[in-house]
């Protein structure tokens, strides 16, 4: 299983050191490929898991009253989910990560690669690789767990407001999985096209309802300052622990924006996040506060409070698209972490004998596996028909994704000096990033442990 010490092309030197050399970057960076197509690629395979998160994460957050709905706890609230979102997803997964893009690939078995490449020592390439096992393991479950989760979860939202699907949820949800499954060999650039005008008018909706609720309460703007973040978690009334567990759902799906760039580009992923799913998730989280500075007993659904009377009911059927489209970059994660087991022939032996098709000879990272596709669509279908809610199966997958984020902090330690950090600056980031990993991975086991963790995937209500 631990084969093989390549580290594929040589690594660049250097990282953006913030964001205007980020922004320069986008516009010469990966442009051998047709761009237009590319950026709604990058929106349906990439964007969709972390796009989907306004559904449920402020909800989570004031559940069972954990947090005053007063100002200073919702803008604290709302502040500590917009800066977690620039920390971990800007910050690490498209500036810090974007130097550990090779071959037009990025994930696990990248960073395992460039680890463990020379002039690393035997020791460090053998722990380095012990993690790349584990990680490219926890993506495997991962890709079973989430596209569960999120079509249950759908599929249970729309039960809310029909009555037909209420009493189908399990049936109807085993066929939205086994459509989503059996559209795969299609190819992500086929799939992505397809998805994309749902994410689109799903961001649309957010940003255009939110700047509304915006100027209804204009002060929830005051959560763009940190200060208000970091007084909630000092709060003597706040268990710091209870509050990170919600506020880590803001943040999953970031690794799929650097797992699938093989499927589109690391430049089309950072471009679709700085013109349509940053300001998007912006403009609806604050939206969302304001609308619980108004109205605080909105909290039971804050983003649906937000959403006009008119457009109550198309909206609960956009999320639920929304959310179905949510699996996509989990499944495509997987395709492009057999591909690279041969490409930078590590880990082979985790996905020994699968076969990996081309999907398109103009992008070689949209791949497909059949028999990953097959085995994913077993076991998912196997978790809703064991589970037969979304609720039951967040704790586990929660863990799932905090840990995959610690290993990939831990991994890019090593690879940062591969691509020419000096030792002092990649400790310094590391150390950062890894203080938010390992507080996020204790509050959720800690949640997981408790049993609190409840449905974050409920009934709303028009």
């Amino acid at each position: 299983m631990l084969s093989g010490f390549g580290a594929g092309s040589k690594a660049r030197a250097g990282a953006p050191e913030g964001v205007l050399a980020w922004a320069l970057t986008m516009a010469t960076s990966d442009s051998t490929r047709p761009l237009p197509a590319t950026l709604l690629v990058a929106l349906g395979i990439a964007c969709g898991d972390v796009g989907a998160n306004p559904l449920f994460v402020l909800r989570e957050c004031f559940r069972g009253n954990q947090l005053a709905l007063h100002s200073d706890g919702v803008c604290g609230t709302v502040s500590l989910i917009l800066w977690s979102l620039t920390l971990v997803v800007v910050g690490k997964y498209l500036l810090y990560l974007r130097s550990a893009v090779q071959l037009g690939e990025g994930g696990v078995v990248v960073l395992t690669a460039l680890a463990t490449s020379p002039p690393q020592k035997p020791g460090v390439r053998r722990l380095c690789l012990a993690l790349g096992v584990v990680g490219g393991a926890i993506v495997l479950g991962q890709a079973a767990v989430g596209p569960a989760i999120a079509v249950l979860g759908a599929v249970e939202n729309l039960g809310g407001v029909s009555s037909f699907v209420a009493i189908g949820v399990l049936p109807i949800s085993i066929a939205v999985l086994s459509a989503l499954f059996a559209i795969q060999h299609k190819g992500s650039r086929v799939v992505g096209l397809v998805f994309a005008p749902v994410l689109l008018l799903w961001f649309a909706a957010q940003a255009s309802f939110g700047a509304l609720a915006i100027a209804d309460a204009p002060s929830i703007l005051r959560a763009l300052n940190p200060v208000y973040a970091l007084k909630l978690l000092t709060s003597s009334n706040t268990h710091a622990l209870g509050i990170l567990a919600p506020v880590f759902l803001s943040v999953t799906g970031a690794e799929a924006l650097y797992a699938t760039v093989g499927h589109a580009s690391s430049r089309a992923v950072r471009l679709m996040w700085a013109t349509v799913v940053g300001p998007a998730l912006l403009l609806s989280y604050l939206g969302q506060g304001a609308t619980l500075l108004v109205a605080p007993h909105a909290a039971q659904d804050p983003l649906l409070a937000m959403t006009p009377a008119w457009a109550r009911l198309p909206m609960i059927w956009l999320s639920a698209a929304a959310s179905i489209v949510a699996a996509q970059g989990i499944i495509s994660s997987v395709f492009s972490l057999a591909r690279q087991t041969r490409l930078f022939g590590l880990l082979v032996g985790l996905l020994k004998g699968v076969e990996v098709r081309a999907t398109n000879t103009e992008a070689p990272g949209q791949v497909y596996a059949p028999l990953i596709n097959g085995a994913l669509a077993v076991a998912t279908i196997g978790l809703v028909l064991s589970f037969r809610a979304s609720g039951a199966l967040v704790p586990t997958y929660l863990t799932l994704v905090s840990a995959s984020m610690t290993i990939v902090t831990l991994l890019a330690f090593p690879a940062s000096l591969s691509w020419g950090w000096s030792l002092w600056r990649a400790t310094l980031v590391t150390s950062f990033f890894l203080i938010c990993d390992v507080a996020f991975l204790s509050a959720n086991i800690s949640r997981a442990g408790s049993g609190s963790w409840v449905l974050c995937c409920s009934q709303s209500s028009a």
